[in-house]
């Protein structure tokens, strides 16, 4: 198991596929755990983390940055609002 070590959050298993935001300011990553990441750079906090139902394949943000597209290995697609998130990590 890994962890980030400034914040002691778990990280039951490491990003398989990363993506930052179009303006550089979040990290999203995808893993085998079921889950995506939200990172905030600057700080290097964990600000969010997304269920799947399945291995993470692909992360991706729209050109806008609002919001966070995700696919697992069975085939769903998520999209991940991001409004809330910019709003709490402020």
């Amino acid at each position: 198991m890994q962890t980030d070590r400034q914040q002691g959050d778990f990280i039951e298993e490491l990003p398989q596929v990363l993506a930052f935001s179009p303006d550089g300011h979040w990290l999203a990553g995808g893993s085998a755990d079921d889950t995506v990441r939200l990172w905030d750079v600057s700080t290097h906090r964990q600000i969010a983390v997304f269920g799947h139902t399945g291995w993470v394949e692909a992360v991706v943000f729209s050109p806008d940055g609002r919001t966070l597209v995700s696919t697992d290995a069975f085939g769903a697609v998520k999209l991940w609002d991001l409004a809330p998130t910019a709003r709490s990590a402020c």
